[in-house]
């Protein structure tokens, strides 16, 4: 690009036009002309030429100062060229060589859209001089969407997903057609569960994610990454995601030595990386064996590694419940699988990032491999089965998230329960089999073990808070009625700002179909009558379940139980699960006898009865819920919502299987689809794993005043902060700002730490207060406090957010971090 730009040039010099009109000026004063803007998206980059020159008539090195926006933008290396043209009309021969030309990078914080240009020279004798655009155009530009990456992921992701469901549909016939070519048996599902695992390879490789991370890009980004959202938007919303752990785990990668125990970056006392739960971070030790979604660190780049946390959940949740379907309905694949699909996409799952497929990938692959080892199997099948159930008790255990691990826990020992009382004749109660559940056993208690060696203490800290240690007896029974159909109101409320009502995470639920499903297994009573231990053990798990959301067990028994340390809306994880199980009750038969039921009159009666009666109760249940969500689900939304789901459940009652699931799927895809953004990372060529660009060396702390977001990256970018979000309270941070302990309460919880400016009158305390459960405010005096008291070495804080800190006479001015910030060094 940069050869044809100097190649146009050249040739409006060869037939007398000068793009910058040189020859109207006058050659006595230095002058600059802006004479072509490129962007490209693809490396989002913005290739600038034109032509400067200085009075003095010697050709100097340039500085290019850009703006775009209000936001002035590093640029690279400013190359000189001919400009023949520019000698010619100007008459200064000197001049010849005044072309200049430089690849601007494209702030990942600028996000898609249109954004005003400014560009200016500096020259070395004579300062800044603006570049004139010879073209009104080059006052502006327009940063479009990477549409070469987006539509190859669109072809890839599409050509795959037709993949997948041609190996679906014609599993016998290309499971055949592999046999004897590869003259070995194939199982039908075989073709299928390669295409997933190489579709999971695949996403990972092109280092697509759905990650919200460009969010922390607007004010100081982390070093070294650029984000280019490619599809949709980033979600404010999965902060837990963006603020916490994914730049948690990019810190472990920065660190030095990176993937440490406890990261020095995070706090004066430094942080425990072994407690965050959910997907976590990576940490190098035993531990890491049970948080398989942190392997990627270890072996891949960062974008790729990064993709492969996002996208393990989904995948992973996707094989083990259909490997656990496959047990509950036995040599129906076809169903399990698409029950699987059911769970993996449904409002609940997807508007937590993944996460609640994360814990039950953990459980139903744990469950699953207990099962098949309890049955029987090869004997080679059974140490891998043995590791993998090693790695998945340990992994359900590190989630670290009782909310949804107390749920799980019961459906699963109920189905497991279920299984057993139902294959009792066939279950082979050998010694070998059982050594073999014995060592998976050991395996995830010594992976718990060295867990628990290293994070002893910082557990003892984090059980010791206020929230969430001491929540160990909720009751249950405040959940609100209308929450019951609430997932059936996702395919807008997911979207839509709920003010004070709830948020879109809060909101996202499952499409309960529960009278339905049980309708349709009570038709196919005659299978039930085979599979009666785990059709019951759905109920009662529903029953209990329900009860506990919407009545309440009394507190000893919530605390003894341990349902005291979930609460109502977390329920649902379990409940979701159970109640696509259910469905799977309504159209499993028994893999010995092709026969089909013949449809009957009274059947489908009864179906559109109970769809029906079931579109009655969902309207009946959101008439309760708040008025945000009446104004979202206008009447014609709400009609065609109740549609339906009257036409889902009436196929789920009446058992028409590919009616019923590409009419659920499909309603799923609609609810769902738009909610998390396609984001590609890259990494620049010239950024350094380890580089820390954003502080002067590695041992000067930080505090940044404001947001605790730039705190966040910074300390992924591997420079020490002082403020983030920390699981438990940093104690050397406290004991400076409350030496007498009067605000322990305020304080000792898991914390999102917040330091603000205020004139509070020449008071030298601070302000601590909690505006929520997990959100702790720091409010100082900025003229008067003395921040020698904090353990750091530097401040920083948004220029129009400053107030009187200049002014502090404990500090002094130092070079800024970032455009429209503030510095200051701790005059000790």
């Amino acid at each position: 690009m940069r050869k044809i730009l100097i190649a146009i040039c050249l040739l409006m010099a060869c037939v007398g036009l000068s793009p910058a009109h040189a020859a109207n000026d006058s050659s006595q004063t230095s002058r600059a002309f802006l004479d072509s803007v490129e962007v490209n998206a693809h490396t989002r980059t913005i290739t600038l030429s034109g032509w400067a020159e200085s009075a003095h008539g010697t050709t100097e090195n340039l500085k290019l100062l850009v703006f775009i926006g209000p936001e002035q933008v590093a640029t690279g290396q400013v190359e000189r060229y001919a400009r023949p043209d520019v000698a010619a009309a100007t008459g200064r021969r000197d001049w010849l060589d005044s072309g200049w030309i430089a690849n601007v990078p494209i702030p990942a914080s600028l996000q898609r859209g249109a954004r005003s240009l400014r560009v200016k020279v500096q020259f070395e004798h004579d300062g800044e001089v603006d570049c004139v655009p010879s073209n009104p155009a080059f006052t502006s530009l327009v940063i479009h969407a990477d549409t070469g990456r987006l539509m190859a992921t669109k072809l890839i992701v599409i050509v795959g997903l037709g993949l997948l469901v041609l190996c679906f549909v014609f599993a016998s016939r290309i499971s055949q057609a592999l046999s004897a070519w590869m003259r070995c048996a194939v199982a039908p599902v075989a073709p299928l569960a390669v295409g997933i695992v190489a579709g999971f390879a695949t996403l990972v490789a092109l280092g697509v994610s759905g990650t919200s991370l460009g969010i922390t890009d607007e004010d100081i980004p982390i070093d070294g990454i650029q984000t280019t959202v490619l599809a949709g938007h980033s979600e404010q919303i999965r902060s837990d995601e963006w603020r916490v752990l994914t730049p948690m785990s990019i810190g472990q990668t920065r660190h030095v030595p990176p993937f440490p125990v406890v990261n020095r970056n995070l706090g004066p006392n430094g942080h425990n990386m072994l407690i965050p739960g959910m997907t976590s971070v990576p940490v190098l030790g035993v531990p890491a064996l049970g948080r398989p979604a942190t392997w990627g660190y270890f072996i891949l780049p960062l974008p790729q590694a990064l993709a492969w946390q996002w996208w393990m959940p989904a995948f992973g949740c996707l094989l083990a419940l259909w490997a656990c379907f496959s047990l509950l309905f036995r040599a129906q694949w076809r169903l399990a699988f698409c029950l699987s699909l059911c769970f993996v996409i449904s409002p609940y799952v997807i508007a937590w990032s993944y996460w609640p497929a994360y814990v039950t990938m953990f459980a139903a692959s744990a469950f699953s491999a207990f099962v098949v080892l309890l049955r029987g199997c090869t004997r080679w099948m059974k140490p891998l089965l043995a590791v993998l159930l090693g790695i998945t008790a340990s992994g359900f255990v590190l989630t670290l998230y009782p909310a949804w691990q107390v749920p799980l826990g019961y459906l699963f020992v109920m189905l497991l329960a279920a299984i057993v009382i139902r294959d009792r004749k066939s279950i082979i109660w050998s010694p070998r089999g059982l050594i073999w559940i014995v060592a998976g056993l050991m395996l995830a208690g010594v992976t718990v073990g060295f867990w628990w060696m290293e994070a002893k203490d910082a557990v003892a800290a984090m059980l010791a808070t206020v929230y969430p240690g001491k929540r160990i007896a909720v009751p249950g029974g405040t959940i609100d009625s209308w929450y019951f159909a609430r997932g059936f109101s996702n395919f807008t409320t997911l979207y839509a700002n709920l003010k004070d009502a709830s948020n879109q995470s809060e909101v996202a639920s499952f499409l309960y179909l529960t009278l339905p499903a049980i309708c349709g297994a009570i038709a196919n009573w005659k299978y039930q009558q085979k599979n009666r231990p785990v059709f019951f053990a759905l109920i009662a798990f529903l029953a209990l379940a329900t009860w506990y959301q919407f009545v309440g067990f009394p507190v000893e028994l919530a605390q003894s139980s341990l349902w005291g340390r979930t609460f109502p809306p977390r329920v649902d994880i379990a409940t979701g699960l159970a109640a696509i199980a259910l469905i799977g009750t309504a159209f499993a038969r028994d893999p010995n006898t092709d026969v089909v039921e013949s449809s009957q009159r009274a059947r489908q009666i009864a179906a559109i009865v109970v769809a029906l009666l079931w579109a009655a109760f969902v309207w009946f249940s959101l008439k309760s819920a708040p008025s945000v969500i009446h104004e979202l689900l206008t009447p014609t939304a709400m009609f065609g919502m109740l549609a339906a789901v009257a036409w889902c459940s009436y196929l789920l009652a009446a058992r028409f299987f590919t009616g019923f699931f590409l009419s659920f799927l499909a309603f799923l895809l609609f609810s769902v689809a738009s909610f998390n953004p396609w984001v590609a990372l890259t990494v620049p060529s010239a950024a350094s794993a380890h580089a820390a660009m954003n502080c002067d060396n590695g041992k000067d702390r930080t505090l940044v005043i404001g947001s605790n977001v730039p705190a966040m990256t910074m300390m992924a970018s591997g420079c020490p902060v002082l403020n983030g979000v920390s699981y438990y309270p940093q104690m050397k941070l406290w004991d400076a700002l409350d030496p007498h302990k009067q605000n322990v309460f305020s304080y000792n919880r898991y914390q999102h730490l917040f330091f603000k400016l205020a004139d509070l009158q020449g008071a030298v305390d601070p302000v601590v207060t909690v505006p929520q459960g997990d959100v702790i405010n720091v409010t100082v005096d900025a003229r008067h406090f003395d921040f020698r008291r904090l353990p750091i070495e530097y401040v920083t804080v948004k220029s129009d957010e400053g107030l009187d800190l200049p002014l502090n006479q404990t500090l002094a001015p130092a070079p800024s971090l970032s455009q429209g910030w503030l510095r200051f060094k701790v005059v000790r």
